[in-house]
């Protein structure tokens, strides 16, 4: 059965970091089913001030949640997930390509990206 999922991020903060923690419990538990799940991480909107080199995006109280969506990354990396910013979201926010984490790729279009997936049998999961 297909498992592979497109997951389409937009909140940033708390809520951002919950998700991310949902989303990596979601992975364990597939793969505790037997699954060779494949997973992509499609960020915009608010998750776009968290994926940051730095704290300058972002408010002062919000670094030790940026921190923990940090680590998050990393334990995604580890598990062979793909990520993404979109392009448009960076612009809108105001930031710079090159300030993004280097595990997650900038993307002209990350709605273009998305429907990609999903036309290659990706299942959407839309995060609000």
């Amino acid at each position: 059965s297909n498992t592979n999922a497109v997951f389409d991020i937009s909140p940033g903060g708390k809520r951002l970091l919950g998700q991310l923690n949902v989303i990596y419990k979601t992975y364990e538990q597939l793969v505790a089913f037997g699954h060779k799940p494949k997973f992509v991480l499609a960020f915009r909107g608010g998750a776009t001030k968290f994926v940051t080199k730095e704290d300058k995006y972002i408010s002062q109280k919000d670094s030790v949640i940026k921190k923990k969506v940090q680590q998050r990354i990393e334990d995604f990396k580890e598990i062979g997930a793909t990520m993404e910013l979109c392009g448009i979201a960076a612009k809108g926010n105001k930031v710079d390509f090159e300030d993004f984490l280097p595990e997650i790729e900038v993307v002209a279009n990350g709605y273009i990206s998305v429907i990609g997936y999903q036309s290659q049998g990706y299942n959407l999961v839309p995060i609000y």
